[in-house]
């Protein structure tokens, strides 16, 4: 039984580059649990790769210049953790409400914290799409992203490749509202001249 559902699970994955727990628990009428142990097995295989919410931003936070004195803000546990090991960074992290599937801290609250200045916000995302722009698969990741691009002097989308040309639900914001885009991908040719600047990795 469990062989047929992982069949299944990689045959959803080929099909769309990523899903969440929760999309594939849905789509194949199983528990969260059952997803994760079947996901858990996968990688171990080789067969999957797993990733946790901002997990772009967690590669950044590996690449930082130990040597900088920074006052960085994330909602994000996975990628604090990663900052929290520098002794020189001040990492400070919203209150609000832990959404365990994005392991992250989301609502009301955290906005209100991340209303505060910030010379750069690198933004992570499901998706960007010449018409619909940068896109989330959930409303509580759209606000709080929004909250930070509002409050921040330049934008900095992370996003590979499997992202690209992608179309979600929720719209983040519009190209012309990234100032810098940095992707392992080809970029999308019709908004080239929406995004003031590009850089391949």
């Amino acid at each position: 039984m469990y062989g047929e559902r992982r069949e299944a699970i990689l045959r959803l994955l080929a099909g769309s580059g990523y899903m969440t727990v929760e999309e594939l628990a849905a789509r194949l009428y199983v528990s969260a649990p059952t997803i994760r142990r079947d996901l858990v097995a996968l990688a171990q295989e080789g067969a999957v790769r797993r990733s946790h919410g901002g997990s772009t931003c967690s590669y950044l936070a590996e690449t930082l210049d130990p040597s900088l004195r920074l006052t960085l803000l994330n909602n994000c546990f996975p990628t604090i953790q990663k900052l929290s090991e520098n002794r020189h960074f001040t990492v400070e992290c919203p209150c609000g409400q832990y959404v365990p599937s994005h392991v992250g801290i989301f609502g009301e609250e955290a906005e209100t914290f991340i209303r505060r200045h910030a010379d750069y916000y690198f933004a992570s995302a499901a998706g960007l799409d010449a018409q619909a722009g940068v896109t989330v698969r959930a409303l509580v990741e759209m606000s709080v992203k929004r909250a930070m691009r509002e409050n921040a002097d330049c934008t900095v989308l992370l996003l590979d490749r499997s992202k690209m040309g992608v179309r979600n639900y929720y719209q983040v914001f519009a190209l012309a509202e990234i100032d810098i885009l940095i992707t392992d991908g080809p970029f999308l040719r019709r908004s080239g001249r929406s995004v003031r600047r590009r850089v391949w990795t």
